[in-house]
Formats: structure tokens, sequence, C-alpha cells
């Protein structure tokens, strides 16, 4: 099963670019959608897909299907614990 995502991020007033909240979509494009609609209004976002169970010892990397507006350089860093990603919200 391939699960979608959107990682939003904004800048704190030192102009770092952090991690802000992860939603879960139905859908690559409904994950693209909220991701341009966030960096549209506030910041940056990426949308993103991991194939697998949710919380997983075998579930894939994820996959990025896009990146808008401001975004870290090290985008791939927040996606390296998977496992914390593919928990659903509490």
């Amino acid at each position: 099963m391939i699960h979608y995502y959107v990682l939003r991020f904004v800048q704190t007033s030192d102009g770092r670019l952090v991690a802000a909240e992860r939603e879960e979509k139905m859908t690559g494009i409904a994950a693209v959608s909220s991701a341009c609609a966030y960096a549209t209004e506030k910041g940056g976002a990426i949308a993103f897909s991991r194939q697998g169970d949710r919380g997983s010892a075998g579930a894939q990397r994820c996959r990025i299907i896009a990146g808008l507006g401001l975004l870290p350089n090290d985008v791939e860093h927040y996606l390296n614990g998977l496992s914390e990603l593919a928990r659903p919200e509490a």
C-alpha cells in the first residue's frame, strides 16, 4: 500500500526553516495540492509517498513527489525517520 503525506515547513524568527506538521493524504494529487496551498500562504512544504505498511520494518524509503516554497537544504534529513513519519497522528 502507498501512503501519501505533506510535510510543512515554517521559518523561525532567526531565519531557519523547521518542520511544522505532517499530514497524511488519500492520494498523491491531494498531497501536492495541499503542499502547494501551504507554500503559497505560509512557507514551504513537500509532498511525498511511502510504500508499505505503517510502522513496518520492511517499509520502503520515502519518495518526494513535489517540493514547493521555502525548503531547508537538508529535506532528506526530515524523511530519514520513516517510522516516526509513518505513525498515525495521536
